[in-house]
């Protein structure tokens, strides 16, 4: 279902009568760009957000596009975080993502028998709040000390074998070996070891990798670099 079929128009018609903004009926961003225009303690901002959270509550089975209103609506509260906390995910990309996620968190966990007023309010702070929880897991994972990548970790194995006149085996087997002590371990998963194994192994790029095993590029930059900092806090922990 989307915004701008029947479903859509109707919904859109609802929610316009119940803010008292029949003449921003037209679109949904014409009512969002309305909405936005007002005070933040203007009754008809609420009167908004909680018509789609009642009918959201009352009709799970249209919670697709119900949410998708409420993200028009709040559309201009996501610009907001989005502008403000770059200091917090320098790549925009990842921050409008991570911002939509939060968005999404929050108001999944919204009620309206616990708030019922200042709504937008409500909304902008939990995003804020779920986006900097997030944010801060993976500034506790930077600051970890890393001593060796695996590829690295890899050399250091096949130098050893050398100058103890150790035939040094295939490098694959290697690589394979190598991770599957952290997989047994639980420090990476299966996942995260066919990553590594495609790019340490078979000579692939993480874009390449992650579309062979069903990942986004993104999401394949973010297991590799998690898998990498978690094999090295382990082999720290070992030393």
């Amino acid at each position: 279902m989307e915004l701008s079929g029947t479903e859509g128009r109707r919904l859109l018609e609802e929610v316009a009568a119940e803010a008292s903004l029949p003449a921003a009926a037209e679109s949904w961003r014409a009512l969002a760009r309305a909405l936005n225009e007002l005070k933040p303690e203007h009754p008809a901002r609420d009167r908004a957000l909680a018509a789609c959270f009642v009918r959201l509550d009352a009709s799970p089975e249209r919670a697709s596009l119900i949410e998708t209103a409420l993200l028009a609506l709040c559309w201009p509260i996501l610009e907001a975080v989005h502008n403000t906390t770059w200091a917090w995910e320098a790549d925009p990309d990842t921050r409008w993502s991570e911002v939509l996620y939060a968005f999404l968190r929050a108001i999944r966990r919204f009620s309206l028998e616990r708030r019922s007023g200042r709504i937008s309010g409500k909304v902008y702070n939990d995003i804020r709040h779920d986006l900097y929880l997030e944010c801060s897991k993976r500034w506790k994972i930077d600051e970890r000390e890393i001593t060796h990548t695996p590829a690295e970790m890899i050399r250091i194995a096949e130098n050893a074998s050398r100058e103890a006149d150790i035939p040094v085996p295939d490098r694959r087997d290697v690589i394979l070996d190598f991770l599957g002590r952290y997989r047994q371990m639980g420090v990476i998963d299966g996942v995260e070891m066919d990553l590594l194994m495609a790019v340490l192994a078979d000579g692939m790029t993480v874009k390449e990798a992650a579309a062979r095993i069903g990942l986004s590029p993104e999401a394949g930059k973010k297991r590799k670099q998690r898998a990498e900092t978690a094999i090295a806090g382990a082999a720290r922990q070992t030393c």
